[in-house]
């Protein structure tokens, strides 16, 4: 079953970014929240070729000064409606 994560890490290789990325199975999705913002091109990387959707919060973007050109940017409605799409939501920071 897919699951929905939430990281708040800028740190990639911190071990809850780690733990994440292990974690990410084909059809969950990824919302980079607060300082996880700052892992987005990292992150691009890392998931190519797998089917995990990856969406960072606009506003924290925004107010970190940060433009990335490959995110899927979603606002607060966006979370509210992913985090109850997903049968679970697991949070890593």
């Amino acid at each position: 079953m897919s699951q929905l994560h939430t990281l708040n890490k800028a740190c990639f290789e911190h071990s809850a970014v780690q733990d994440c990325l292990k974690a990410l199975a084909d059809g969950d999705a990824l919302i980079l929240l607060e300082d996880g913002v700052y892992l987005t091109d990292k992150f691009d990387s890392a998931l190519k070729g797998r089917n995990i959707t990856l969406h960072v919060v606009q506003y924290d973007a925004a107010a970190r000064g940060l433009h990335p050109q490959n995110a899927a940017f979603i606002d607060a409605r966006q979370f509210v409606t992913l985090c109850c799409e997903y049968n679970k939501t697991l949070s890593w920071y």
